[in-house]
């Protein structure tokens, strides 16, 4: 007589915790008692298919790792030789709003400005985001319409040190690059 028409060995490929609770030999699992020759056989077979499943398991799940390990190292290569996510890039919808509509946008960002410095970085961060954008920011007299006469000492010598602004010339060019930018807008005087 087979072991699986002794006892009911589940169809399905998972063992379930009720199974093995009741299984044959829970009253060897409670004795420290050897068990007898045949309980030893019945015990074998019985076992045989979860550590059969358990092996098979094991060399599956390998096999897939080293699967999923040679997929990541393709998704890499693809993504490195066709630069896709540059590319993607271009299909962006910000690169298919219209000019008008992104000058629109840069100017209620500069009227959310707290300060006439936070005006400038906003328009110098909009200025190099692309060529697009830096031509944009300047063919746009409303974002140029405020200009600021008066640096704080802490931020001059900042800007000394960095060498962004090393003479009083290039703080005039700068302001005489607003008063022009700003064309017919009112000017405001910080």
């Amino acid at each position: 007589m087979m072991i699986s028409q002794c006892y009911k060995v589940p169809s399905s490929n998972v063992l379930s915790q009720s199974y093995a609770m009741s299984a044959p030999f829970n009253h060897l699992l409670t004795s420290n008692g050897p068990p007898s020759p045949e309980d030893a056989h019945n015990l074998r077979t019985y076992l045989s298919y979860p550590k059969n499943r358990v092996i098979e398991i094991r060399r599956r799940v390998e096999l897939l790792r080293i699967e999923m390990a040679a997929l990541n190292a393709e998704q890499d290569t693809m993504g490195e030789r066709y630069a896709i996510d540059q590319h993607e890039a271009i299909l962006s919808s910000i690169r298919r709003l219209p000019t008008s509509v992104l000058q629109t946008v840069f100017i209620y960002g500069v009227l959310a400005a707290e300060s006439v410095m936070e005006t400038h970085f906003i328009i110098i961060v909009l200025s190099r985001v692309c060529r697009r954008w830096r031509a944009a920011v300047l063919q746009t007299p409303a974002l140029h319409a405020t200009a600021a006469l008066g640096m704080s000492q802490r931020l001059m010598t900042y800007f000394e040190r960095v060498e962004l602004i090393t003479t009083t010339h290039s703080l005039v060019y700068d302001m005489l690059g607003c008063f022009n930018r700003a064309f017919f807008y009112m000017l405001s005087l910080c």
